[in-house]
């Protein structure tokens, strides 16, 4: 069983291309987090209609990974480079935490809950922003003079 059926997570990518799909996994070692990525093939068992993953290919499903296996490497280096980043921050805030006064620590710890609150509610608003409204009910209009 691999580490991504362990963990439950979904993968951070899929890339179809007919049958053929290529998984990107983010995946953690002693270094952090890097992608890693599965590739295979979905089938329908014709005896029981269900659909299924297999990881053997034909010569023309190699043919249907070729192209987009640009994409997926495109895809990698983007991971590879924000997985680095993010190491490299957390690295500087360690770093700056050491360096702080206990006070100055609770300070930058309450800034930093309150930028992650506005990031929350700036993804809630763009949401929102993009729902659909939910339809009134098809009634006749109330004759009711209280309405």
């Amino acid at each position: 069983m691999s580490n991504q059926q362990n963990q439950n997570k979904p993968p951070v990518d899929t890339i179809r291309n007919g049958p053929v799909f290529v998984k990107i996994w983010e995946q953690h070692g002693q270094n952090g987090p890097y992608p890693n990525v599965t590739l295979g093939r979905t089938f329908k068992n014709q005896q029981t209609g269900e659909f299924g993953e297999s990881r053997s290919f034909s010569r023309s499903d190699i043919e249907k990974l070729i192209p987009i296996l640009p994409e997926v490497h495109s895809k990698l280096r983007v991971l590879e480079q924000m997985y680095k980043e993010q190491q490299q921050n957390q690295e500087q805030a360690v770093q700056q935490a050491v360096q702080q006064t206990p006070a100055q620590a609770q300070g930058q710890t309450q800034v930093m809950q309150q930028g992650q609150q506005q990031g929350l509610q700036a993804q809630q608003a763009t949401v929102m922003a993009h729902a659909t409204p939910v339809q009134a009910a098809n009634k006749a209009p109330s004759h009711d003079p209280k309405m």
